[in-house]
């Protein structure tokens, strides 16, 4: 998951918007976000982690 990072390495966030947390950069203020055409779990909404980063730019 690289969300956080990958937003950070392009700009689109500041350092202000994520922590750390065990080596990974989080949001500091969204419990989650995922990309609408990644797979998830239909009982518990989590997704699968096999969206990668998000495209901004389309």
């Amino acid at each position: 998951m690289c969300a956080g990072s990958c937003l950070l390495a392009t700009g689109r966030l500041t350092e202000v918007a994520v922590t750390e947390h065990n080596g990974l950069r989080p949001f500091r203020s969204f419990a989650a976000i995922r990309h609408p055409e990644a797979s998830y779990d239909e009982v518990t909404g989590i997704g699968q982690g096999d969206a990668g980063c998000l495209n901004l730019n389309s």
